[in-house]
């Protein structure tokens, strides 16, 4: 139960897309340009348990817009 959707066009996810993988266990969305808006933020960082979802976060996450 792994998926792997890196380096892709990938700008961003909402909740309810990760909620519809709810047995999920490793998700390695990383190397995207992710729009860092403010509701795809107040996601990541309010989401519980995501960062032992998200493969290399945060460091491999970054805000492509804005800077």
């Amino acid at each position: 139960v792994a998926m792997s959707i890196s380096r892709n066009k990938l700008n961003s996810f909402s909740k309810e897309e990760f909620e519809s993988f709810k047995q999920m266990e490793l998700l390695d969305a990383s190397a995207n340009n992710f729009i860092c808006s403010c509701e795809f933020l107040s996601f990541i960082h309010h989401e519980a348990g995501i960062a032992q979802v998200l493969v290399g976060w945060p460091e491999s996450y970054i805000c492509d817009s804005p800077l």
